[in-house]
């Protein structure tokens, strides 16, 4: 792209403003970064919708002033290529996900002790591989792993407690607040894996 455009104008200030705090190679390892890499992968003549879709496959400004942030100076060669490492990480981690879900609902199928719900975590130790490998990716940002990583101690806590709670009244109630939580937990958690693993999929292309 050998001329300016308003929206990228407006994305590199934003992008800039946001490495105010960070090492002065670093910001400008990174701006350069997004320059060289928007000017490669855009025609001259690009209309809006050409450029909204290249910053689009970017991400935000946020999204990549984190990434810059979590890497560190002097780790990467250009701001482009920050979320585009480790491509595998995505497809992994939404397989984990959705791992620890079925097993999540097999042992409320097979109807142990609520409190028990929550080894679907540990056995097999899916949850803490998923956890590590969400921790090393760069396709999402701080606050979508720790709802990656959340989300499945917060769907086994949920399941557990309505049980425990449910069952104590009587078996009715309990029989029909268990399926109730355990496929609501399922539904969210499984929507969650899905859209954030897609999400940095994405981000890695």
């Amino acid at each position: 792209m050998n001329q300016t455009h308003p929206r990228v104008d407006a994305y590199l200030q934003r992008l800039d403003t946001l490495l105010e705090g960070a090492p002065p190679a670093t910001r400008t390892e990174v701006v350069a970064g997004v320059r060289e890499h928007l000017h490669d992968s855009l025609p001259a003549d690009a209309d809006d919708e050409q450029v909204r879709s290249a910053l689009a496959g970017l991400g935000t400004p946020e999204q990549i002033a984190d990434e810059a942030y979590a890497v560190g100076p002097g780790s990467r060669t250009g701001a482009a290529t920050l979320a585009q490492d480790r491509r595998w990480l995505p497809v992994v981690v939404m397989v984990l996900g959705l791992l620890v879900l079925l097993l999540l609902t097999f042992f409320a199928v097979t109807g142990p002790h609520p409190v028990e719900l929550l080894f679907a975590l540990f056995y097999p130790p899916l949850w803490p591989v998923l956890a590590v490998l969400v921790v090393i990716a760069r396709g999402w940002t701080t606050r979508e792993k720790v709802v990656l990583i959340g989300v499945f101690p917060a769907a086994c806590a949920l399941v557990a407690i309505v049980a425990a709670v449910a069952w104590s009244v009587n078996e009715a109630v309990g029989a029909a607040a268990s399926v109730t939580a355990l496929l609501l937990s399922v539904v969210v958690a499984a929507t969650v894996v899905v859209v954030l693993g897609r999400r940095g999929l994405r981000r890695a292309r």
